[in-house]
């Protein structure tokens, strides 16, 4: 599904304007955002949880040339699904 057609049917369901639900979905982005830069989770009931991991600084060598790199800390976000969202998904 493409985002215009997600923000469409998520106005609809919500009766708001689509303006509305993007600015919504942009300050929920920031929240989740900003929670996994501190490497907390964020849980939502029904829906899943983001959780953060930090990779720590190293050095990594290039295999083909034997170069040695510094590579900077990295944060990623995974997202578990909940058992509601699952069972929404398993109907589809």
């Amino acid at each position: 599904m493409e985002n215009k057609t997600f923000i469409n049917n998520l106005s609809r369901a919500m009766g708001r304007s689509s303006h509305d639900v993007t600015l919504l979905i942009d300050a929920l982005a920031i929240v989740i955002g900003d929670n996994c830069a501190e490497l907390d989770a964020v849980a939502l009931p029904g829906f899943g949880t983001f959780e953060a991991s930090k990779t720590d600084e190293h050095i990594s060598t290039d295999t083909a040339t034997g170069r040695k790199m510094l590579m900077p800390p990295h944060v990623s976000i995974s997202f578990k699904a909940g058992s509601r969202l699952k069972k929404m998904m398993a109907h589809e």
